[in-house]
Parts: C-alpha cells; structure tokens; sequence
C-alpha cells in the first residue's frame, strides 16, 4: 500500500521518509520500501541535509518551518518527520501523491 508512509494522529501526521543527500535539487522522488524517498542538495554533514530536509518539506507542504521536524533517525537516512498544521489529505495533495 502507498499510504504505509503516512500516518494520521489527532493533531499530526508522521511522515516515514528516506532521504538522499547530495542530489542536483530538492524534490520528491517516489514512494519505496514503505517510505518517501526525498531527494536533497545539501551534504549530509553537521545536520545540513537534515535542515535543508525540513524546509524543503515545509515549503512543499506551504506550512511554517516550525511545523516540521525529524522526530527520529537524525544520523541514519532514513527518518520519521512529524507535521503538525496540516492534515493526511492536504499533504497527499501537496506532495502530488494524490
């Protein structure tokens, strides 16, 4: 199922996400593996892809900055993004998925 990258809480939404450093530009890929492959320029060091990950999220998804933040895999490329302000169907929509 393509959804099993998401999941819908009362007041957030999870965001399982695998993101690739390094890449010529921001975008998102595909769906692979239960998780939304995201590709990002910045390096994967002292936190920039991470940083570079969330504000290219929040500007996809037209939300604050402060709405989105990696919840857990900061080392690991792989990664839960919590998103608050915006509901399963906006970002499906938002993220072209829909």
């Amino acid at each position: 199922m393509a959804e099993e990258f998401i999941s819908n809480h009362d007041d957030y939404v999870l965001l399982r996400v695998k993101i690739s450093p390094n890449a010529r530009c921001n975008m998102v890929d595909k769906i692979h593996d239960g998780r939304l492959k995201i590709k990002i320029a910045a390096v994967p060091e002292d936190c920039k892809a991470n940083k570079e990950a969330e504000k290219f999220l929040a500007k996809k998804l037209g939300i604050a900055l402060k709405n989105v933040e990696i919840i857990s895999g900061d080392t690991a490329r792989e990664k839960t993004v919590k998103v608050s302000e915006i509901g399963y169907d906006k970002i499906m929509t938002q993220l072209d998925l829909q």
